[in-house]
């Protein structure tokens, strides 16, 4: 019974949360599929994380929301997990295995268009019972090799009768092999403490993928030229925005920089929920005429060149007048991975002040 991505190694889910796809200099124009084996006496698990950049967005929607309906079921989330399945090419000692599909979460649309919506799958290695001795497990990956780009590393084990050995991997990662010893104790099934080691490891371990992501990333920089209209629009979600928001993505630096920046049109009346920014956001206003509020302050009115600044953590909101659409640029910095936090919705009361 596959379960609505509700794992029975809640903070291996927490490990994964803590590293959302900037972690991993994510480009607005790659997929990001990222792969954890976790090698257990028990079984074998591959947590698989995908996050299609906003220029690859469409392109992912297209193989889940079959039905073009702008949600997402759970029998379309299902059928590409299935998909998925079909691209993976798992091998135990040189043998091919199944996969059972064990935990799937697919996020809402539009947060996959913003770009930052995370695909989660947890797949079982059939068989899971394990003969004593040393076994190599191989994964290949050939889910949509034209868009992206693949991570792939083995968690250390939380029982001590299984040893990883090493671990290699092709030049793109989108096949690995992890090379592993079983030696069966009387203490084998007990997973006092499993929980805990895994998820603390993994840290460690996507740490290290992503200091190699990053020297690999410095190497290939160069000048680049994002062309007007190359990059597709995205809705600004309910949950965010009040009225009707488009976001046109502009950049998202690669590491070591930090900042990423979009143009957000409001059409009258729209306007963002209250929030804050951990390092702070900067608007340049661009057309129209629109407002701006700190939390406890007045409402202010802006309009074309106006520059708004609001320092770390100070609660505010901004969007367009009641009867003039507005346009900004916004400009923010990652800390942590995290861009911003959200909060309550501005009342109509509020935004008329």
């Amino acid at each position: 019974m596959v379960q609505a991505m509700t794992f029975r190694h809640l903070p291996l889910l927490l490990a994964w949360l803590a590293f959302p796809p900037a972690v991993f200099a994510h480009r607005l124009d790659e997929y990001l599929q990222a792969t954890l084996v976790v090698v257990e006496p028990a079984e074998t698990r591959l947590h698989i994380n995908l996050t299609p950049g906003v220029a690859v967005a469409e392109q992912v929607l297209g193989l889940i929301d079959r039905n073009r309906d702008g949600t997402i079921s759970t029998n379309e989330s299902a059928a590409y997990a299935e998909l998925v399945k079909r691209d993976l090419v798992v091998r135990l000692d040189r043998r091919n295995v199944e996969l059972k599909l064990a935990a799937l979460h697919a996020p809402d649309p539009a947060v996959l268009r913003a770009g930052w919506g995370i695909i989660r799958m947890e797949f079982s290695v059939m068989p899971s019972v394990l003969a004593a001795g040393p076994h190599t497990l191989t994964l290949e990956n050939r889910h949509l090799p034209a868009a992206s780009v693949y991570l792939f590393n083995a968690a250390r084990p939380g029982s001590a009768s299984v040893q990883i050995k090493g671990q290699t991997r092709n030049e793109n990662q989108s096949t690995g092999e992890i090379a592993f010893d079983f030696h069966p104790t009387p203490s084998a099934s007990l997973t006092v403490g499993i929980v805990v080691s895994i998820a603390a490891l993994f840290a460690l371990l996507f740490a290290s993928v992503w200091q190699v992501r990053r020297k690999q990333n410095k190497g290939d920089q160069k000048m680049e030229i994002k062309r007007n209209g190359s990059q597709p629009s995205g809705k600004g979600p309910a949950d965010w925005f009040t009225g009707t928001v488009r976001i046109d993505p502009l950049f998202q630096a690669n590491a070591p920089a930090r900042a990423l920046g979009a143009s957000v049109t409001f059409e009258p009346g729209a306007r963002t929920a209250w929030h804050t920014h951990p390092l702070g956001q900067t608007l340049i206003v661009t057309n129209g005429c629109g407002r701006a509020q700190r939390w406890g302050g007045p409402i202010e009115e802006i309009r074309p060149g106006d520059v708004v600044w609001f320092p770390p953590g100070e609660k505010h909101w901004h969007g367009a007048a009641p009867t003039t659409a507005m346009t900004h640029i916004a400009i923010q910095e990652q800390l942590d991975g995290k861009v911003v936090d959200w909060m309550e919705q501005v009342s109509g009361e509020q935004h008329q002040g």
